[in-house]
C-alpha cells in the first residue's frame, strides 16, 4: 500500500492523483459523479475565485453547504487558494451561525442561494448555483499561492459550543496531513 508523501499539502497530493488517474473517478454523490481531471476543473475554478476574493494563505473560507459533491470541492478548493475552511453547519440555529460568522470574520462564504438568508447582509458570498448572489467584488491584487510544502498554515476551523450554546471553543488544524497510508485507485 502506498504512503502519502507527507512533505507536501492536501492540495498538491490532489493534483499528483489526478496526473496519475486522470480519468478515474474520483468524487460522486447522489446526482454527481466527477473524474479526476473534472474535478481538478471545477476545484481550479472555485480556488481562483476565492483567491480574486483575497483568499490566501491562512484566510478562512465559511463552508455552508449540505454534505455533496459541492461541500468537497468547496474544501478542496478552499485549501489550493491558500485558506483553511470553517465548517459552518446547516443545522445551526440562526443565533449560532451569525455567532460564528461574526467570531471567524471568514473572507468569503460558500454556499447555495437556498441558504443565503441564514447570513447577515454585508459578508461576502459565493453562491454556488447562481453567480449573482456573489458580494463585495474582487480584491486589486490576489495574494500569492500557497508552496505545495508549506505544511504550517491553517486547514480548517470548527467551533464546539459545549453546554454553553456560544461558540466558546475554537479547534483549528495546523497540519493536513502526518502518516496517512491510503489505497490508489
Amino acid at each position: 500500500m502506498p504512503v502519502i508523501d507527507t512533505s507536501k499539502d492536501l492540495s498538491a497530493l490532489f493534483t499528483e492523483q489526478v496526473k496519475r488517474t486522470p480519468d478515474a473517478v474520483a468524487l460522486e454523490d447522489e446526482s454527481t459523479s466527477y473524474t479526476y481531471t473534472e474535478l481538478d476543473a471545477k476545484v481550479s475554478e472555485l480556488a481562483q475565485r476565492l483567491n480574486g476574493r483575497g483568499v490566501g494563505r491562512d484566510g478562512l473560507v465559511g463552508v455552508l453547504l449540505p454534505r455533496c459533491a459541492d461541500y468537497v470541492i468547496a474544501c478542496l478548493a478552499t485549501l489550493r487558494a491558500g485558506g483553511a475552511f470553517l465548517v459552518l453547519e446547516l443545522a445551526y440555529p440562526p443565533d449560532l451561525l451569525a455567532d460564528v460568522i461574526a467570531d471567524a470574520n471568514p473572507a468569503v462564504i460558500i454556499t447555495y442561494t437556498a441558504e443565503v438568508g441564514k447570513i447577515k447582509d454585508g459578508v461576502s458570498l459565493i453562491a454556488l448555483d447562481d453567480d449573482t448572489k456573489e458580494t463585495n467584488g474582487t480584491v486589486k491584487e490576489p495574494p500569492s499561492l500557497p508552496a505545495d510544502d508549506d505544511l504550517d498554515r491553517l486547514a480548517f476551523v470548527a467551533y464546539s459550543s459545549g453546554t454553553t450554546g456560544k461558540p466558546s471553543e475554537r479547534f483549528v488544524l495546523q497540519r493536513v496531513l502526518t502518516s496517512v497510508s491510503y489505497r490508489s485507485p
